[in-house]
C-alpha cells in the first residue's frame, strides 16, 4: 500500500495490500478490493460515533424534551411550530456535538463542569419552549423542568440544586412577562416546584443508594478478583511444589512468586533441620538470618506454640525483632504436617496495618501447600533412604556371614556397620562367656585404646542397651556420660548416639553402638528401624561364631579330660613342622616334649572299674592344666597316654617339669567305690628336637623311647632320651 493511503486513513488504521490472486480480473479487481477495505475502515469510527451519541444521557434527555413540545405544537396547530422545530433540532444537534467533544476534554476541572453545562443548556431549551408554547397562565412546557431536575439530581447533589434553582427562576421569569396571570399561576407553580423538589430529593437519595451499592459491589468484585488471583497463585505454588518438590531452587522461585503476584516486599521461608531453622529462600532482606534456633522473636514463638502469628502493628508485640529497620507488620505461619514442624513462612511489611486478615488467610493457604509438599518430599526421601539402607543391610549381612573367626567377624561388623548407617564411630561390645562380662572387642572410627575395656550393664549407651534390651537413641550425649572404663578416651564432647542390643536365644551377647559428632545429625526413624534389624543380624553372626567355636572346641578336645585330642595334635604337628622347616637351623627355637603314661592302668581299671579309672584320668589332666603354660600344647595322646610340647624349653627343663608333675600326681588320690582313697602313678619320657630337625614326629618318637625306658626301669619315673 502507498504512503499516501496510510496518511489518508490515519496512523491508527492499518490497511494491508490485497494478495494477488488469479481469480481477480487484472488490476481492476485489486482496486475494487482496496476500495472495499477503505469503506470498511471508515465505517468503524462512524459506528462508534453513532453509538456514543445514542448512549449519551443528555442526548436522550434532549429528545425527551423536544418530542412532547413538538407534538403539542403540532396538535394545537400553533404557527410557531416551524421556528420551534428549528430550535429543537439545533438543541439536539448541539447536545450530540457536545457528546462527542466531551470525550476529548482532558482537564479534570472542565470534565467535572461539563455535565452542568449541558444541563444548563437543557434548562435553556425548556425556558424557550415554555415561552413559546402556550400563553397566559397555561405553560405546559413547565412540566419538562421535572425531567431536567430529575436528571440533574441523578448526576449529583450540586447539579440538582443548581438546576432546581435555575428552573424556578426560569418559571418565574416566564410568569413575570404576563403579570395578569401571576396570581392564578402561583399555586400551579408551587405545586410544580414542590413536585420538582420531592422528585429531586427522591432521585438523589435513590442514586446515592445505588452509588453506595455500586461502590460496595465494586469493592466486593475487586476483593473477589484479588481472591481469585491469590487462589490462582496458590494453585501455581501447588503445581510448582508438586512438580519438583520443596528444593532450594523451588523455594527461591516461590519467594519470587510471592513478591510478583501478591505484592509482598519482605518474604522468607525457613526449613527445619533438627532443632533449628535453616533459611530456604527470601526476598527483600539485605542481610537475612540464615540459621535460627527458635529461642527468641516471633518465629521462635511460632516454633514453640506451632500457631500462626498475625501482627498488624509490631509496636504492640514485645517479641518482634526487626531484621530490617522500619518493619511494622508481620505474618508468621508454621509449616506443619503429621504433627511435625517442618519450617515457617514469614511475610513482613513496612506500613502498620498494611497486612490484613485476607493476607493471613492467603499465607496460611500457601503454608499448607508448602507443608504438604515437604511432607510428601520427606516421605519420598524416607522411602528412598529406607531402600538404600536395606540395600546396604543386605551387603552387611553378606560381609559378616563370610567368616566365623571371632576377631575377623568383630572387625567386619564395625566396618560394615559404618557403611550401613553413616557414623563417626562404631563400637562393638561382646560377651566374654568365660568371665561372664561384656568387653569392647572392636571399634571403627574412634579411639582404639578402648578395645578390651569392660562395659557394665547400664553404663553408657552400650550398657543401657544391654540392660534394657531395646534400641536406645539419644540426640544429645555428653562425653561425661561415657562408661568409667573409657572416660579418658578421645571422643567428642557432644554426640548423637544410638545403640542396639545383640540378642541371641534370649541372651544378650553384646551391643553395637553408633555415634555422630555434634548435635546437628540425630539418627532418623528409618535409621533406627534399620539399626534394629542390623542388631538382629549381628547377634546372629556373633551367636554363630560362639556356636562354631563350641563345635570346633568339641571336635578338637577330648570329651573326658577337656584336653586337646589326637586329631588336634596331629594337625598342630603338621603346622609346627611346616613353620620350623622354613627357618634356618640356627634360628630354630628350642622345643621339648614329655610323653606321660599312667602305670598299670589296664589292671587298675579291672580292679576298680572304669568309672574310677575315668576319675584318675581327669585328675591327671587337671594337674597338667595347672602346671602348663598358656602357650604349651597339652593333649591326650591316646588311652592313658598324654603328651606335652614345651616351646622354648630344653630337655633338662622338660625332665624337671615332668618329675614335678609325676610327684604331684603320685601324692594325689581319688575316692574309690568304697569311699577309700585310691592313688596311681605315672611314668614319663622326655625329648628335645635338635636344631637340624624340623619334624615334630621325631620329637614324639624320641619321647616314646624315653617312656619305654622308664617303664622298663620300674615305672613311676622320668627318663630323658
Amino acid at each position: 500500500m502507498h504512503a499516501h493511503d496510510t496518511d489518508r486513513y490515519g496512523p491508527n488504521v492499518r490497511v494491508s495490500s490485497p494478495p494477488r490472486s488469479s481469480t481477480l480480473p487484472g488490476r481492476s479487481g485489486g482496486v475494487a478490493v482496496a476500495v472495499a477495505q477503505r469503506r470498511a475502515a471508515t465505517s468503524v469510527p462512524s459506528r462508534r460515533i453513532v453509538r456514543r451519541i445514542a448512549d449519551d444521557v443528555h442526548v436522550i434527555l434532549a429528545l425527551a424534551l423536544v418530542a412532547p413540545v413538538l407534538v403539542a405544537e403540532a396538535l394545537i396547530g400553533d404557527p410557531r411550530l416551524a421556528p420551534l422545530s428549528v430550535i429543537a433540532a439545533a438543541f439536539v444537534g448541539i447536545q450530540a456535538f457536545l457528546a462527542i467533544v466531551g470525550r476529548r476534554i482532558s482537564r479534570p476541572r472542565w470534565r467535572a463542569l461539563w455535565p452542568s453545562v449541558r444541563l444548563v443548556l437543557a434548562m435553556g431549551f425548556v425556558g424557550v419552549a415554555n415561552g413559546l408554547v402556550g400563553d397566559g397562565a397555561f405553560r405546559p412546557a413547565s412540566a419538562l423542568l421535572i425531567l431536567v431536575i430529575a436528571l440533574a439530581s441523578a448526576i449529583g447533589r450540586n447539579e440538582g440544586v443548581l438546576v432546581g434553582l435555575l428552573g424556578m427562576v426560569a418559571y418565574v421569569a416566564v410568569l413575570s412577562s404576563d403579570l395578569s396571570h401571576l396570581v392564578t399561576s402561583l399555586p400551579r407553580g408551587a405545586v410544580l416546584a414542590s413536585t420538582a423538589i420531592v422528585l429531586g430529593i427522591g432521585t438523589r437519595r435513590t442514586m446515592a443508594s445505588l452509588e453506595s451499592a455500586y461502590a460496595r459491589l465494586r469493592v466486593s468484585i475487586a476483593g473477589e478478583r484479588r481472591r481469585a488471583r491469590q487462589i490462582a497463585s496458590v494453585e501455581a505454588v501447588g503445581r510448582l511444589l508438586a512438580t519438583d518438590g520443596p528444593t532450594p531452587a523451588v523455594l527461591d522461585s516461590l519467594m519470587e512468586m510471592l513478591v510478583r503476584r501478591f505484592g509482598y516486599t519482605y518474604v522468607s521461608v525457613y526449613v527445619a533441620a533438627g532443632r533449628r531453622l535453616i533459611l530456604g529462600g527470601q526476598r527483600g532482606y539485605p542481610n537475612p538470618i540464615h540459621d535460627f534456633d527458635g529461642s527468641s522473636g516471633v518465629m521462635g514463638r511460632v516454633m514453640r506454640s506451632r500457631q500462626p502469628a498475625f501482627i498488624p502493628d509490631t509496636r504492640n508485640d514485645p517479641d518482634f525483632q526487626a531484621a530490617v529497620s522500619g518493619l511494622s507488620g508481620e505474618i508468621c505461619v508454621p509449616l506443619i504436617a503429621g504433627g511435625d514442624l517442618l519450617g515457617v513462612i514469614n511475610v513482613e511489611s513496612m506500613g502498620a496495618d498494611e497486612l490484613d486478615a485476607r493476607d493471613l488467610e492467603t499465607v496460611e493457604l500457601i503454608a499448607s501447600r508448602i507443608a504438604s509438599a515437604m511432607a510428601i518430599a520427606r516421605q519420598r526421601d524416607e522411602l528412598s533412604t529406607r531402600a538404600e539402607l536395606f540395600a546396604r543391610l543386605a551387603t552387611f549381612s553378606a560381609v559378616i556371614n563370610a567368616t566365623l573367626d571371632p576377631a575377623a567377624l568383630h572387625e567386619s561388623i564395625v566396618q560394615a556397620g559404618a557403611t550401613v548407617i553413616a557414623s563417626d564411630a562404631v563400637v562393638l561390645t561382646v560377651l566374654d562367656r568365660a568371665a561372664g562380662t561384656y568387653r569392647i572387642v572392636a571399634i571403627e572410627g574412634g579411639d582404639s585404646s578402648v578395645v578390651g575395656a569392660e562395659i557394665r550393664p547400664g553404663e553408657g549407651m552400650s550398657g543401657r542397651a544391654i540392660r534394657d534390651r531395646v534400641v536406645v537413641a539419644v540426640d544429645q550425649f555428653d562425653h561425661s556420660q561415657l562408661p568409667p572404663s573409657v572416660a579418658t578416651a578421645d571422643f567428642a564432647q557432644q554426640m548423637s548416639a544410638a545403640a542396639v542390643p545383640l540378642l541371641r536365644d534370649n541372651v544378650v551377647v553384646g551391643a553395637l553402638t553408633f555415634a555422630r559428632e555434634g548435635l546437628d545429625s540425630p539418627f532418623t526413624s528409618p535409621e533406627l528401624e534399620v539399626l534394629e534389624i542390623l542388631g538382629h543380624q549381628a547377634a546372629l553372626a556373633v551367636g554363630n561364631a560362639f556356636l562354631h567355636a563350641d563345635v570346633t572346641e568339641a571336635a578338637l578336645r577330648d570329651s573326658l579330660t577337656g584336653l586337646f585330642n589326637r586329631r588336634f595334635l596331629d594337625a598342630s604337628f603338621e603346622r609346627l613342622s611346616a613353620e620350623r622347616s622354613r627357618l634356618a637351623p640356627s634360628k630354630r627355637p628350642d622345643v621339648a616334649a614329655i610323653l606321660f603314661d599312667l602305670d598299670e592302668f589296664g589292671a587298675f581299671n579291672k580292679e576298680h572299674g572304669h568309672r574310677i579309672g575315668d576319675s584318675v584320668l581327669q585328675s591327671f589332666a587337671t594337674v597338667l592344666r595347672r602346671r602348663m603354660r598358656k602357650g604349651d600344647l597339652v593333649a591326650r595322646y591316646g588311652g592313658e597316654e598324654f603328651i606335652v610340647v614345651l616351646p622354648g624349653t630344653d630337655r633338662e627343663t622338660a625332665s624337671r617339669i615332668a618329675d614335678e608333675i609325676r610327684i604331684e600326681f603320685r601324692d594325689a588320690s581319688v575316692a574309690g567305690s568304697e569311699g577309700d582313697e585310691i592313688g596311681a602313678t605315672v611314668s614319663a619320657g622326655c625329648s628335645e628336637l635338635e636344631k637340624s630337625e624340623w619334624n615334630y614326629g621325631i620329637l614324639v618318637e624320641m619321647a616314646d623311647v624315653g617312656l619305654a625306658m622308664a617303664k622298663l626301669g620300674g615305672r613311676d619315673q622320668v627318663v630323658a632320651a
